[in-house]
């Protein structure tokens, strides 16, 4: 697979079920209680001032939650568990934008969130059901920039992403071991996306050039299937490769 198929997917916002950390302000809940054995399922402990307090709450579903409230009333922090055992820890900032999350789902899968500016999503650290880690870093329009992954296969990439898709840099290792550096433009009409990789084989480097997904030069080592026979020869390390907008060979050296 080449580095520029290997768009690390963003995710989406983790929910856990039962929970919503919205904007609206929360009230304190009064507290049941019963004689005999103290069964609590709402609790609230305030400030004498009334500015600052701890909410704790249990469903009778296995929910549970903690709510820390600032001096305005609304909640800044909050810790819970949802009934489908996922549980999180969330910030919230001054202005009631989300602030972060560190969270497992009910599949038990870390991930951390940090948002930037108008609560957007400035960085995103996760783990798969494979394992394998990945690190989704964007701007402060919410857009992904940077990406950083470990595929299950093995290979590693680091991708950084132009903006609206105008651009791309992937340096990636392959899981047998290569490097492989592109830079690749994906917008536009289709015959206008380029492709520049260098590349490392078992066969030697190799240096492509390529438009609308076809090759237009390779310098280096690389494959050429012969229009006659369909054999295919393999050049050397010194090699220069042009071909037309069909692929075919209009020139070779030596």
């Amino acid at each position: 697979m080449r580095s520029s198929e290997r768009w690390i997917v963003y995710p989406g916002l983790l929910m856990l079920g039962g929970f919503t950390f919205a904007r609206q302000e929360t009230r304190p809940a009064a507290p049941d209680a019963e004689f005999g054995d103290l069964k609590v399922r709402s609790l609230v402990v305030s400030a004498p001032d009334g500015k600052g307090s701890v909410e704790i709450k249990v469903g009778g579903d296995g929910r549970a939650l903690v709510q820390v409230m600032g001096p305005d009333g609304g909640w800044r922090s909050a810790l819970g568990i949802s009934s489908n055992g996922a549980s999180g820890l969330f910030l919230r900032k001054k202005n009631g934008e989300p602030g972060g999350m560190l969270a497992l789902n009910s599949e038990d899968l870390p991930r951390l969130d940090l948002c930037g500016k108008d609560g957007k999503l400035g960085a995103v650290l996760r783990v798969d059901a494979t394992g394998s880690p990945s690190l989704v870093l964007s701007d402060k329009d919410g857009e992904v920039r940077a990406g950083l992954a470990v595929a299950p296969e093995g290979w590693s990439s680091f991708n950084l992403y132009g903006r609206e898709g105008g651009g791309a840099a992937a340096l990636s290792v392959e899981s047998d071991g290569w490097p492989n550096l592109s830079l690749f433009r994906k917008n536009g009409p289709a015959e206008t996306r380029s492709e520049t990789v260098l590349v490392v084989t078992s066969q030697g480097p190799q240096l492509s050039l390529s438009m609308a997904g076809v090759d237009r030069a390779v310098l280096g080592c690389a494959a050429i299937e012969k229009t006659r026979t369909g054999a295919v020869e393999q050049t050397g390390p010194s090699s220069l490769v042009l071909f037309d907008k069909e692929g075919k060979v209009i020139f070779r050296a030596p």
